[in-house]
């Protein structure tokens, strides 16, 4: 199980460094502008607070959850993230980042 989900999260991890970063206005809002900054620094406790604390004001984004979510992953808070992935996948269906939040809870399946 260990294995997998290192795997699981270096998927992840490289699916989030291959979509772009949002919108203008989504680039402009600062928690998410810090929240990005913290995540690359791996400091995925912080980025989880700014991409909630941004999710507050910005609900149409998709990207936005999705970072959101890949933030919980990273910190194994296997429900929450499941949560985000959940609301992302049946919110943006159609878009990249809800087609891959479909893969992120096909791979937490084995953390239910």
């Amino acid at each position: 199980v260990l294995k997998l989900n290192k795997v699981a999260l270096a998927c992840l991890t490289a699916i989030m460094t291959s979509l772009p970063v949002g919108s203008a206005a989504l680039a402009a809002d600062s928690n998410y502008s810090q929240g990005v900054q913290a995540y690359g620094k791996g400091d995925y406790a912080h980025a989880s607070r700014y991409f909630e604390e941004a999710l507050k004001s910005r609900t149409n984004d998709p990207l936005l959850w999705y970072y959101a979510a890949l933030s919980l992953h990273q910190m194994k808070n296997w429900p929450l993230a499941r949560q985000r992935y959940k609301t992302l996948a049946l919110s943006f269906p159609n878009t990249d980042a809800g087609k891959r939040a479909v893969e992120a809870l096909r791979l937490l399946e084995p953390f239910s």
